[in-house]
């Protein structure tokens, strides 16, 4: 049995792996770079690439005039990910990134007198600024590491608390909650639950069906090898009319082609949260990353990607130890594929900095150095940076 499972009893691996040198094929920055940085920003891979070219190539040759094949796209992008997500098209928003949809939800919420929200005190600024900046009370359980986390994150909670909302996979260390218990004990106790995604999407399994969390929030620029500036927002279906829309135009009208005057009906779906003129280029470069994605093997019911990213880890920090790295490793059951570490006599920037110079990419983030593997990495790019921590500064 897989070493992760599926999120909330789904299947594991199918016994026909992908070919993973294929995927490495498809993928440009492998000529030049070990690139292990796809919790910054993913790579493009080439049918994407390609697609933004043709994109391009169509609206300066054809104008509007292929308008109705482009919003095709954008509805097939919006069924992917709900297929991937094992829910409805309808509950999904396309939208430019995590900020704006947890903004959205936090300015649309149906809020109470004395209400609080409860977060841990480690999220992203995205995860953290749209509940600062309300007149609400914000609650920050201190991290860790340990199996204690859930426990304290519910002695947060009281009367008062309406939202919990974490991030599935921390972006500094890769610990990955355990968020199937975390939303079925808030939901026994009335709290919704928001999860910003953005660093679990495109690797591990999902399924909002099985896994009722309430909204969903991420951008598609990390492990879903999409472009910047075009994400998603999820809305539990139940959910979706108590949210109230904050911004509004012309599509998120009931019916956005009848350009009515003084009709201000507005969409039951997920275009609810979407106003305005969609980003058609971002949008048809990141279905075909998601069409990559979805060939070797992401769903909500196979964890066959996030079994080739576990493996790629504990190969990593087996080498980064051997060369004398200090690794800050998470319980298997949680890890994912960011190795936060530490290299002696250096600090995370100057290690950076001398990848850098050496074509392999990381990051340095609170204090470690973070290096995100992809499905697509193989042993060359992590031999690599391994060769780097026994390197003389």
């Amino acid at each position: 049995m897989s070493e992760d499972k599926a999120i909330c009893g789904e299947k594991a691996s199918p016994l026909a792996l992908p070919d993973w040198s294929q995927m490495r094929g498809e993928m440009p920055i492998t000529r030049r770079y070990a690139y292990l940085d796809h919790a910054a920003v993913g790579p493009l891979p080439r049918n994407s690439l390609q697609r933004l070219i043709e994109f391009a190539t169509e609206a300066a040759e054809h104008g509007d005039t292929r308008w109705p094949q482009w919003y095709a796209e954008v509805e097939r992008t919006r069924q992917i990910l709900a297929t991937s997500l094992d829910t409805t098209p309808g509950t999904i928003s396309l939208i430019p990134n995590t900020s704006t949809a947890i903004s959205l939800i936090a300015a649309g919420f149906p809020w109470k007198d004395g209400a609080n929200v409860v977060s841990l005190d480690n999220e992203f600024p995205s995860n953290e600024r749209p509940w600062s900046l309300r007149d609400i009370e914000l609650r920050r359980v201190p991290w860790n590491d340990g199996g204690d986390l859930l426990n304290r994150i519910f002695d947060a909670c009281d009367a008062q608390t309406q939202l919990i909302t974490v991030s599935w996979v921390g972006y500094i260390t890769g610990y990955r909650l355990d968020i199937e218990t975390l939303v079925r004990r808030a939901e026994r106790q009335g709290i919704a639950v928001l999860l910003d995604a953005i660093q679990g999407m495109g690797v591990y399994p999902l399924s909002l069906r099985s896994c009722p969390v309430h909204f969903v929030a991420a951008d598609g620029h990390k492990w879903m090898l999409g472009p910047e500036g075009i994400g998603m927002l999820y809305v539990r279906e139940d959910w979706n009319e108590k949210i109230r829309p904050v911004l509004h135009g012309w599509h998120n009208a009931l019916n956005p082609f009848e350009f009515r005057h003084g009709d201000l009906s507005i969409a039951r779906d997920g275009r609810r949260f979407e106003p305005g003129s969609l980003n058609m280029a971002g949008i048809h470069a990141f279905a075909a990353s998601l069409d990559l994605l979805r060939r070797h093997g992401w769903s909500h019911d196979s964890t066959v990607l996030g079994d080739r990213v576990n493996e790629l880890r504990r190969t990593l920090i087996e080498l980064l130890q051997r060369a004398g790295a200090s690794v800050k490793a998470c319980p298997h059951e949680h890890a994912t594929g960011i190795v936060a570490f530490t290299v002696p006599d250096r600090t995370p920037a100057e290690f950076r900095r001398a990848c850098l110079e050496n074509n392999i990419v990381l990051s340095a983030r609170g204090g470690f150095v973070r290096a995100s593997i992809h499905a697509y990495n193989d042993a060359d790019d992590l031999d690599r940076l391994a060769s780097m921590v026994v390197a003389k500064p």
